[in-house]
């Protein structure tokens, strides 16, 4: 084999191994990143931004850890980063008026539309720490242990922010 021949060997590998670890998990990604996001324009820019990290890094992914582990930590870091970035960023909050305005459009609309609407009002309202840890357990289905290495923090702080969280989400949605 000549050198340009290994060269066109190398350059299909990072792209193989994008498309056998990475593309199942874009679905998942999509719905990690509305959940974070709340819209469905900056979710579109977060999911993108989390793959063109991805490609790039592709040959740094570990075939033995969850690959959805390792991207739903690039999109968390780049999230917290875009929130640092842009300290105008408008948060939608849970109140009184949210619910009523909710109430008034849930009389022609099927139950599955605004349950969904609801939970994102609600999911808005919380801290982003608990937020994002909620959706890497509930939505991206992620072990504590990978939750944990993401963060950065003990598994215990995981299993308590999660049950804050559950809490606070419980109580604001009144589910």
């Amino acid at each position: 084999m000549n050198k340009d021949d290994s060269n066109k060997v190398f350059d299909s590998l990072p792209k193989e191994k994008f498309q056998r670890l990475v593309e199942p998990k874009i679905k998942d990604l999509m719905v990690s990143a509305l959940r974070l996001t709340g819209a469905v324009d900056t979710t579109e820019d977060l999911v993108q931004e989390t793959l063109l990290r991805a490609l790039k890094n592709i040959e740094k992914l570990d075939e033995t850890i969850n690959p959805g582990g390792w991207l739903y930590t690039i999109m968390k870091n780049i999230h917290l980063n875009n929130l640092r970035r842009d300290s105008r960023r408008e948060v939608l909050l849970f109140d009184e008026s949210a619910v009523e305005r909710l109430a008034d459009d849930r009389d022609d609309q099927e139950a599955g539309d605004w349950i969904d609407d609801d939970l994102q009002i609600v999911l808005n309202s919380l801290p982003v720490d608990m937020r994002l840890i909620l959706v890497a357990r509930e939505v991206q289905e992620l072990s504590y242990q990978e939750i944990a290495e993401s963060f950065d923090i003990p598994i215990g702080t995981v299993r308590s922010r999660l049950k804050r969280g559950r809490e606070a989400l419980k109580e604001k949605w009144g589910k």
